[in-house]
């Protein structure tokens, strides 16, 4: 009898010490303990504002002495049915008792992991009604501390309701026995740390690979490029949105057909619109809606969307031209809110002024006549403002206007005011003078003109709208007062003109040598006249 009850100790021993405890914890060996204990659970690594729920899913049963009651691990009542239903490998029905294929999970086995995750999916569909729930919401110490968590296991939730895009992973934490040295058990610490897990937003940006393309002109192209990464959601997750927006705005115009969608940066092996995502577009705006089959096969990838925007003549109203893209997608895929994360690129045109003037400078002269050249010598065209005819608007495509227009090449000064050519581009340009005012002489060669912009106001090799370089520069007989200056999008000169009255060159055959010749002439003339008159007196007299 004596070894019956030896040998029925043992057993009863050996089966509480092979329990695994909740969550890869080791066994739980007989011992002492107080029954009334509860541990502290600080929880970091938050945002201010964060909400963080502390549930409890698995009691450990201790009877008023601190001994264990078998079974020692059972699911709280809370989650009992729910573990059953979806997990029926997990749980012993009859004895509720949590079983061994749990207790030998690994804490982050991709098993573990998908079971809290689908858990956690549950209670935001309301499926599962926690009773033993607390709650806190972090300071501005980006933390909180929660009280009060008895003996068991608990899962731990955390959200931000300001909307800050960033995914809180679920957690399980365990309050259980704290092994010694010696192979017993005693009460753990009274309070703990977590470290909350989070995801940080996805990477999205907004970029002009061609950085050359950032300083434009009216009519001209930009390449435009989005990065966007795909969340990695959890499994189960109830919502699954990863919408790609632009928003052209003021001075642009979405060139039709250019959006390629693509898993590549260079935009080859696009993706397929009718099984990978959808599309909405209207003239300077566009919409990708990725399906859900897609962001499942492409967790933490990066999608890549290639377009092109006109700049148009509305862009001579601003002093740059934004352009914003937004990536919208669930930060909490188990409630049904969005978080767009916002990306926006300028680009920019600049502008010449100049004055046509008198030999002085002063006096404004009318009745000339230009041409402004690219580099190579191409005659640009320009689009002349009917509300002001000294306004001259550079003439990139018929599809930067929103009216038919007529372009011209040659630029007339009509009134006295500064000729103003706008929407231009950086770069050298050639300004040449085809017809002079009346009573001036016109000058020769042209007036060559370099804009270069190339470093912001953070000396970053970017351009930011300002001139960093201007050059003007004679390659002819022109006379130029140049007042430009750096730091705008514009500047200004003078082109002078002179009267041939202005110019003293060496001259031959003036009056005084004419009267000398025609004097000898008269003087020749005599003396032949006298020779023949002689002759014939000579000739008689015979």
């Amino acid at each position: 009898m004596k070894k019956e009850k030896i040998l029925s100790f043992i057993v009863s021993f050996c089966m509480i010490l092979t329990m695994l405890i909740f969550s890869g914890i080791e066994a739980i060996a007989v011992g002492s303990l107080n029954p009334s204990f509860s541990q502290s659970f600080t929880v970091t690594n938050l945002t201010e504002g964060t909400h963080v729920e502390v549930l409890k899913t698995v009691d450990l049963n201790l009877d008023s002495d601190g001994n264990f009651n078998m079974p020692v691990l059972t699911w709280n009542d809370s989650v009992k049915n729910w573990v059953s239903d979806k997990f029926p490998q997990y749980i012993d029905k009859s004895t509720k008792e949590v079983t061994d294929t749990f207790q030998k999970l690994g804490s982050n086995s991709a098993e573990a992991n998908t079971f809290w995750q689908k858990m956690t999916a549950a209670y935001y569909q309301g499926k599962i009604n926690f009773a033993d729930k607390k709650d806190a919401t972090a300071d501005g110490n980006k933390n909180v501390t929660i009280n009060g968590n008895g003996w068991g296991g608990y899962l731990v939730l955390a959200e931000n309701p300001n909307n800050t895009g960033i995914m809180y992973k679920a957690t399980s934490v365990n309050v259980l026995p704290a092994k010694q040295k010696d192979g017993s058990y005693e009460n753990p610490k009274e309070s703990i740390t977590l470290v909350m897990k989070q995801d940080k937003e996805p990477g999205f940006e907004k970029e002009i690979p061609d950085i050359s393309e950032i300083t434009t002109g009216i009519g001209k192209i930009v390449n435009y490029r989005l990065n966007a990464q795909i969340p990695v959601y959890p499994a189960d997750s109830i919502y699954k949105i990863f919408e790609i927006s632009d928003q052209g705005g003021k001075g642009l115009k979405l060139v039709p057909d250019s959006i390629v969608v693509s898993l590549h940066a260079d935009g080859s092996d696009s993706m397929s619109k009718i099984t990978d995502y959808t599309l909405t577009k209207t003239e300077n705006a566009f919409k990708i809606v990725v399906k859900e089959s897609f962001l499942e096969n492409h967790q933490g990838e990066v999608v890549y969307v290639l377009y092109q925007e006109r700049i148009t003549e509305e862009a001579l109203e601003l002093d740059e031209i934004e352009n914003t893209a937004s990536l919208k997608y669930n930060p909490n895929p188990y409630k049904n809110d969005t978080y767009e994360i916002e990306s926006k690129k300028k680009t920019y045109t600049y502008e010449i002024n100049f004055d046509k003037k008198d030999e002085n400078g002063t006096t404004y002269l009318t009745g000339a006549v230009f041409q402004l050249q690219d580099a190579d010598g191409d005659v640009l065209q320009f689009v002349q403002d009917t509300n002001d005819l000294h306004h001259y608007i550079f003439y990139g495509s018929a599809d930067a206007f929103d009216t038919a227009v007529t372009p011209v090449s040659d630029i007339e000064i009509s009134k006295e005011s500064s000729i103003q050519i706008d929407g231009l581009d950086t770069g050298t340009y050639r300004l040449i003078e085809t017809k002079a005012p009346e009573g001036y002489v016109k000058p020769t060669g042209y007036i060559e003109i370099t804009l270069e912009d190339t470093i912001d106001e953070n000396s970053k090799n970017v351009p930011d709208g300002k001139l960093d370089k201007i050059e003007i520069t004679n390659n002819g007989s022109y006379e130029i007062i140049n007042n430009a200056t750096t730091g705008s999008g514009s500047f200004s000169f003078i082109v002078k003109n002179r009267t041939p009255e202005d110019f003293n060159l060496p001259v031959t055959g003036g009056t005084g040598t004419l009267m000398f010749t025609l004097g000898g002439i008269v003087v020749m003339g005599g003396a032949v006249l006298l020779y023949a008159r002689n002759r014939k007196c000579r000739s008689n007299a015979k």
